[in-house]
């Protein structure tokens, strides 16, 4: 049983991950979009703010990477 609780806590770890990782990933690329657009007096704001996003996002990764190999170790051993 404790087994079958660590896989649902594993998923829901996984989820959550998955939907930071997307809502940071599409905050920066709006920001980059800002980046590029002339007519944008502070880009170098946006340019900052872009690369914090894309540090999270890349956390992110790591850590649904980390959870997904986490998983399946786990599913493994309650097989």
């Amino acid at each position: 049983m404790s087994a079958l609780t660590d896989i649902q806590r594993l998923r829901d770890g996984l989820a959550w991950c998955l939907w930071l990782e997307r809502g940071a990933s599409r905050r920066a690329q709006y920001f980059e979009r800002r980046v590029m657009n002339p007519r944008n007096p502070n880009r170098a704001a946006s340019a900052r703010v872009a690369a914090g996003y894309q540090s999270d996002t890349a956390n992110d990764r790591r850590r649904i990477t980390e959870l997904r190999s986490a998983l399946a170790l786990a599913k493994g051993e309650a097989a």
